[in-house]
């Protein structure tokens, strides 16, 4: 239910059939991904940043998750923790945040 509602652009739905989800199986890394998203579509960092917080906790190694939570650094201006976060994605085999901070110069250490 959650993707339908994703796919019809409904973020408010998605995220309340992402949060059932969560409360069913609060280990289940996707969920978090997707309603972090959906926060992200409704312009809330804030909330777009621990949900990804949260997938990173259950799978540290889950390279999207750290290239969506730069994307939110980036969209805050927290260029530095977007640049780590870019840095750390690229390790585990992502680099489209690294190349988008790199092409618009905003590669902070």
């Amino acid at each position: 239910r959650g993707l339908t509602a994703r796919d019809r652009g409904d973020w408010q739905e998605a995220i309340k059939q992402y949060t059932e989800t969560i409360k069913i199986d609060p280990k289940y890394t996707w969920a978090y991904i997707n309603r972090g998203y959906a926060y992200g579509r409704l312009g809330d960092y804030s909330k777009t940043i621990a949900d990804f917080n949260q997938a990173i906790k259950l799978d540290p190694n889950y390279a999207d998750a750290y290239n969506n939570r730069a994307e939110a650094y980036a969209k805050q201006r927290n260029y530095k923790e977007a640049t780590q976060d870019a840095r750390k994605a690229r390790e585990l085999g992502n680099g489209e945040a690294l190349q988008y901070l790199s092409e618009n110069k905003l590669i902070q250490d």
